[in-house]
């Protein structure tokens, strides 16, 4: 795990691959309440994780094995935890809307009360244009979402809308390549111009991103305005 080549480094190293199957076997035991659509997400999700934490590691700590272990099945653990509480939040916000949608259907109109309604108001639109968003093209959706000067992802994130995953595989990302962004942002079109070729293979200048990004606000503000 260490950068030198050392034989320290490379039983570190060792340890941590030894960890893998610890880690199936804690999310597979959680069949039950992930989905198997979601389990190798979250096992891939806890291996980048357990690998960025040695990373991090200013120390570079010399772990035992049996560290490791207790690492790995904390990791684990908390993964599944958060990755139910996400589920439940968004149930949560979606039975909120339904509700709420059936209450508009059997009520007479009344003007929105900002108290009230605010949080179902901006909810549902958020919801309406991550739907929008899915049919923007990758250039526009990269000169989009990562804007420097854009809060989008911040609120559809925050608002439970989407999730991690469901981000990146917009972005034709891994979940793991996401998160890594996702600290990253907000982002320059110098930036974005540059992922953008690293995934595409196609050499896009700044001046295109400018026009994807304007292009892509144009679909979305019509969409609101109906």
């Amino acid at each position: 795990m260490k950068k030198e080549n050392s034989p320290v480094a490379s039983q570190q190293e060792e340890y941590f691959l030894n960890t893998f199957p610890l880690i199936n076997q804690i999310i597979l035991s959680k069949s039950g309440v992930v989905p198997s659509r979601f389990i190798n997400d979250l096992i891939q999700q806890v291996r980048y994780k357990l690998w960025r934490w040695k990373q991090n590691q200013t120390e570079n700590q010399d772990l035992l094995f049996e560290e490791w272990q207790k690492l790995a099945n904390v990791a684990a653990h908390h993964e599944i935890t958060d990755y139910t509480r996400r589920r439940e939040n968004q149930a949560v916000l979606f039975s909120e809307l339904a509700e709420m949608e059936a209450d508009f259907e059997n009520q007479p109109f009344q003007p929105p009360s900002l108290e009230g309604d605010s949080r179902y108001e901006s909810i549902s639109l958020l919801l309406s244009l991550w739907q929008i968003c899915q049919q923007l093209s990758i250039r526009q959706k990269y000169a989009f979402l990562l804007f420097h000067k854009n809060r989008f992802l911040e609120l559809l994130l925050e608002f439970g809308c989407c999730s991690p995953p469901e981000i990146a595989q917009s972005l034709a990302l891994s979940e793991a390549e996401f998160l890594l962004l996702l600290e990253q942002i907000p982002l320059k079109d110098d930036d974005i111009q540059r992922l953008l070729t690293n995934k595409t293979g196609e050499q896009v200048t700044v001046e295109q991103i400018w026009g994807a990004r304007s292009k892509a606000k144009t679909r979305l503000l019509k969409s609101v305005k109906g």
